[in-house]
């Protein structure tokens, strides 16, 4: 599973993998890794009735499930926490055999890397599709791909589905400069297309693409920072990642 996390602790925004959820519903809190404090913490979901935590990506296949007696001894060590209780644990292994790591993190709410070894993990398929996570990388994208000039969009598949998917698939041609790129924006929060119109050609003479801890924002004009009115296309979504792909036809 990956998430869009904005941290009550620190105001912190960032991406992680989520390594456990203990317990589920609207009480569900997820163990995440802060780059920027290297530790691991603790989220609600919900935090002052508002999503804490938003899903870019779900998928849980490698998790496993704690036994009701650990939940019962991860209780009996954090008595002094409070009502809650822990009901459910679900996680990598190494995390949900770590007894010691989950009691102090379910304890305290945050928990340094540096004192269990709890492996870090990163997307599968990384190998696959280039991540665009920061302006840097998407500046560098852009030199690649001539900023879409002369690139024209050549299929669009929005997917969506009860596990929370939001996804578009987008194909540009951009032959002249490049070939042709696949960008996949997942977590998408919003988006506009808009056809070329009757008596203009479907080049694209200007794009933008802005990145950073939050999101990405991707359109098909000239602008200095996002902007949700623009009339052309554009594209709002919790991460981006893309790949060389082949013609279409």
């Amino acid at each position: 599973m990956y998430v869009t996390v904005h941290s009550s602790i620190g105001g912190w925004i960032y991406r992680s993998m989520v390594y456990a959820q203990i317990n589920e519903g609207a009480f569900v809190r997820y163990a995440v890794y802060n780059p920027h404090q290297k530790q691991f913490e603790l989220v609600p979901y919900l935090y002052g009735g508002e999503p804490n935590v938003f899903v870019i990506r779900k998928g849980n296949e490698d998790f496993v499930r704690t036994s009701d007696e650990a939940n019962a001894r991860i209780n009996a060590a954090c008595a002094g926490k409070g009502s809650e209780t822990v009901h459910l644990i679900l996680g990598y292994p190494d995390v949900c055999g770590n007894e010691t790591f989950l009691c102090e993190l379910w304890k305290k709410g945050s928990v340094d890397r540096d004192r269990f070894a709890i492996a870090l993990r990163d997307l599968p398929d990384v190998n696959e599709w280039n991540y665009i996570r920061t302006q840097e990388e998407a500046d560098a994208f852009m030199d690649l791909f001539a900023g879409f000039h002369d690139a024209t969009l050549d299929k669009i598949c929005y997917r969506e589905d009860w596990n929370g998917t939001k996804e578009a698939t987008v194909t540009f041609d951009n032959s002249a400069w490049f070939g042709v790129a696949e960008l996949c924006f997942e977590g998408v929060k919003l988006m506009r297309i808009q056809p070329a119109g009757e008596n203009y050609t479907r080049e694209i003479m200007d794009g933008v693409l802005f990145a950073d801890d939050e999101g990405v924002y991707w359109a098909d004009g000239s602008m200095e920072k996002p902007d949700d009115a623009y009339q052309g296309s554009f594209i709002r979504a919790l991460s981006l990642k893309w790949r060389k792909a082949e013609p279409l036809g």
